[in-house]
């Protein structure tokens, strides 16, 4: 045990560094969201200056390019293998299961999340289910 803590004394760690910018952004975009909402709810004026963050925080290249890809008909998803563009119409036109795995969207994926982002992206998850056996309803008849 003091070898081990003797090992551990000589080691020479960095200082604490900075959370990754895409992190931090990511959070404050939300924390703003939250602010402007509960303002809107309470009826009082949003300060001018929440939304132009919001708004440089929101207009990255990474947002700027996705919707762009968006605007010619097309989705950028986050796969395995990296970023990869798609058609939106055909990719609609899978079976729910490869448009729901291509989307990070599985049931046992989206409850092995330890985010909180779990309760919205089941809630997509079934929703995507459901509207995809209405349409099949639909077609049918």
């Amino acid at each position: 045990m003091s070898k081990q803590n003797n090992i551990i004394e000589q080691l020479e760690l960095p200082p604490l560094g900075l959370k990754p910018r895409r992190l931090h952004d990511a959070g404050r975009i939300k924390d703003i969201v939250s602010a402007i909402n509960r303002y809107r709810e309470a009826k009082l004026e949003i300060p001018k200056e929440w939304t132009e963050e919001y708004n440089d925080l929101v207009n990255t290249p990474m947002i700027v390019t996705i919707q762009g890809e968006l605007k010619a008909g097309n989705i950028v998803i986050n796969t395995i293998e990296g970023l990869r563009t798609c058609n939106i119409e055909e990719l609609v036109k899978q079976h729910i299961d490869g448009l729901l795995y291509d989307l990070n969207l599985t049931e046992p994926e989206i409850l092995a999340s330890k985010s909180l982002n779990l309760i919205n992206n089941y809630a997509i998850f079934n929703v995507i289910k459901l509207l995809h056996k209405k349409c099949n309803e639909v077609k049918r008849k």
